[in-house]
């Protein structure tokens, strides 16, 4: 059996993928045997006998190929593989790319004869973008407000941002934000609660970059404040007192020691190193700080 998943909307594709994956999991359970590959990166040309190798385990296969119609070499190969195993009971293969340009709808013409199942995912609009919204919504027991959709206006048919959103908004205390405009918050208060208490940071994080403040700014002296409360807690572990040239104010001391001595080993270390996951994004222009600081607090 052949499935074809392709168009835009990689969102929707991706899940249909990933169900595909997990029916056939719970179909043969332990002894599931999937291949993966990306024609843009992997050789295809050992996928024939890749599949006709039988398995001392499981005799059934789910072989992913992904992106193979930008290359019409490995169409080619690909082709011949499909014609092969067209219809053997126990392979199945999944075809995953993207939209499609004049070339590689060509190349799926080509290949349209041999599948059992294709199937296109456009970009959701009007209506139906809105339903997808309401049900996203409704599946995170999350209320929308006029303000919501405002902002999901301005994301158009991006469903892994509008996704990404509803995870914000899901967060918050009880699903709810009526409106931005929370109470004035003070960067102390954001980097008081954003390594122990995500709900409340996002809040002050929220409010923070309508009132103005400077997402970059904010990015730094977070990821600053984590290195400082690294180096208190590397002290305290030892029993030794702050050294005065790292300058750091005993008011700070006083309000982070009791939070490090309860918090669980390691979680610094893990958020320092997401901090410079999340630079490097933004230096190449993969994220905007405010992006970086939402996935930090919502992963």
């Amino acid at each position: 059996m052949i499935y074809i998943l392709y168009g835009p909307d990689t969102y929707r594709s991706r899940r249909k993928l990933n169900e595909i994956i997990s029916e056939y999991r719970e179909k043969i359970g332990s002894a599931f045997d999937l291949h993966r590959l990306d024609a843009d990166e992997d050789d295809l040309s050992g996928l024939k006998t890749l599949l006709g190798t039988q398995s001392l385990f499981s005799p059934k296969k789910l072989v992913i190929v992904e992106n193979a119609l930008a290359s019409a070499d490995k169409l080619e190969t690909l082709k011949n593989v499909f014609a092969s195993f067209k219809n053997s009971p126990d392979t199945v293969m999944v075809l995953w790319d993207r939209g499609l340009d004049e070339n590689t709808k060509k190349r799926l013409e080509e290949i349209k004869s041999l599948a059992s199942k294709i199937q296109e995912f456009k970009n959701l609009t009007g209506e139906a973008l809105r339903r997808w919204t309401e049900e996203q919504a409704s599946s995170r027991g999350i209320r929308l407000y006029p303000v919501h959709w405002a902002h999901f206006a301005a994301l158009g048919s991006d469903l892994w941002s509008i996704s990404n959103e509803l995870d914000k908004i899901a967060l918050l205390e009880d699903g709810e934000m009526a409106s931005p405009l929370f109470t004035e918050r003070t960067v102390f208060q954001l980097s008081d609660t954003f390594f122990t208490h995500p709900k409340d940071a996002l809040r002050h994080l929220l409010a923070l970059i309508h009132h103005g403040h400077d997402e970059f700014q904010l990015f730094s002296y977070l990821a600053n404040h984590n290195r400082k409360l690294l180096l208190i807690k590397h002290h305290l572990d030892q029993g030794r007192a702050i050294p005065k040239n790292l300058g750091i104010h005993p008011y700070v001391l006083q309000k982070t020691s009791p939070i490090l001595r309860q918090g669980p080993s390691g979680r610094l270390e893990e958020f320092l190193r997401r901090f410079f996951t999340e630079d490097f994004k933004i230096k190449t222009g993969l994220a905007r700080p405010a992006e970086s600081l939402f996935h930090l607090l919502i992963s």
